[in-house]
């Protein structure tokens, strides 16, 4: 595509390459791009637990419109890199939660309940080290195995909160789900105690279903990953319904990076910069996080408002899974009684 969408749109395809992808070829060289699902699930005992945490999500009020205040401190380490954006202030501002600005964000990563390598617990201690101060858990999912991926990241959420320096969000990625059944799926994922939903956006070297970002979008998710070749409309539609356009790190569906960026900050939607880790190597560093927004098309500027707007959105969304811990406590409470 021209230079005539964005000036941004060259900045984000040379230069980059390597880890990012964003030249083309980038898709041959990690196993990102094509997944081997079949990992053992959690068994019966996931069932039941996602029938306590969805009772939890209905009690919690879970689908009503949500507030900016943010859940429990969350400080943790400044990583390797150091919480702080490398050409800002020497003291930056902190979110409304207090946590270290520049730490990062990362709102799709993958664990053993789906085609990761690391128990959640793990994937979080690796990521405080590297410099999260907010990661969330969004494992693949379609109608077979929703309950039981909701039901270990609400699980995985509530027992280490508090106790692993960083805020731990449960969330779900809907993968190569028919389009016509997203917006039912979405919501079901809430009601089990989701604090956020993930589509699996179509990617460039994925064959998603045509019409995923669209449907998805008009659900009004949380995020759409690696949405490749959005169209102008989408990204409007993106901007109205407040939906996240991701800029990927993951080789292969970082090919879009350039196109994506260059539309959304035309058309005002917010954006995320996610890892879509699988593997320990594939966590981000606060700089790295920085550099593929950089490197996308973003201005240092464009990337300052970008890491705001997930600083609030983090906010959100651990308010949210805040809440459906404390149901959880009192219907435990209620169960020990009888």
């Amino acid at each position: 595509m021209g230079p005539t969408v964005h000036a941004g749109l060259e900045a984000g395809s040379p230069g980059a390459a390597g880890r990012f992808g964003l030249e083309s070829g980038g898709a041959a060289g990690r196993r990102g791009a094509d997944r081997s699902v079949g990992r053992p699930g959690l068994g019966g005992r996931s069932v039941s637990l996602a029938g306590f945490f969805g009772r939890a999500a209905a009690m919690a009020g879970f689908e009503a419109p949500e507030g900016s205040n943010g859940p429990e401190g969350s400080g943790g380490s400044q990583g390797p890199e150091g919480s702080r954006d490398p050409e800002g202030p020497a003291s930056p501002p902190s979110s409304a939660s207090g946590r270290p600005f520049w730490g990062v964000v990362d709102l799709h990563a993958h664990t053993i309940h789906s085609d990761g390598e690391l128990v959640p617990a793990e994937l979080a201690r690796r990521a405080l080290v590297q410099g999260y101060t907010v990661l969330g858990l969004s494992d693949h999912a379609d109608q077979s195995n929703l309950e039981n991926c909701v039901a270990a990241a609400v699980a995985a959420a509530a027992g280490l909160s508090g106790h692993i320096g960083l805020t731990l969000l449960p969330g779900v990625e809907l993968t190569h789900v028919p389009p016509a059944q997203i917006a039912a799926l979405a919501a079901r994922a809430r009601a089990l105690g989701a604090a956020y939903v993930v589509v699996h956006g179509e990617s460039p070297v994925e064959p998603v279903a045509p019409g995923t970002n669209l449907a998805a979008l008009e659900a009004g998710v949380d995020i759409l990953a690696h949405p490749g070749l959005l169209t102008p409309a989408e990204a409007e539609l993106a901007a109205s319904r407040g939906v996240f356009l991701e800029l990927s790190v993951r080789g292969g569906h970082s090919l879009g990076n350039g196109r994506v960026a260059a539309l959304a900050l035309a058309a005002g939607a917010p954006l995320a910069v996610n890892s879509d880790a699988h593997a320990p190597g594939d966590l981000l560093t606060p700089q790295l996080q920085r550099t593929v927004a950089l490197g996308s098309g973003l201005s240092a500027e464009d990337w300052r408002r970008v890491k705001a707007a997930l600083e609030a959105l983090a906010d959100r969304l651990a308010a949210r899974a805040v809440r459906v811990r404390a149901v959880c406590k009192n219907i435990q409470m209620q169960k020990n009684y009888e």
